[in-house]
């Protein structure tokens, strides 16, 4: 496994035991996973590839970052795995753009 899909596989059981991941830990998983996303889309850009309209999600995301102490659980479950199929379906884009 390479280590976008091992962080991938974390954000995934992040998000399906939420009431056990701590706010900080919550909130540096949403940082890591969008600085993830955003590097997957610049590469796809450099490689003049198309790139999904999705950036919007990860706008309303970034907003979340800073309330995360007050965010309730399952909405930061739902970010979470927006993030982890977002980062997925780059990854899948960019792998294929390699081929």
């Amino acid at each position: 496994m390479t280590q976008t899909t091992d962080f991938v596989t974390e954000l995934i059981v992040a998000a399906n035991q939420i009431s056990s991941v701590t706010p900080f830990e919550c909130r540096r998983l949403l940082e890591r996973g969008i600085a993830t996303t955003k590097a997957l889309r610049e590469l796809l850009l450099v490689n003049h590839k198309v790139v999904p309209i999705s950036a919007g999600l990860l706008a309303e995301i970034e907003t979340l970052v800073p309330e995360v102490d007050t965010t309730p659980d399952v909405l930061l479950a739902a970010a979470l795995l927006l993030v982890a199929e977002e980062i997925r379906q780059l990854r899948v884009l960019a792998h294929s753009a390699n081929v």
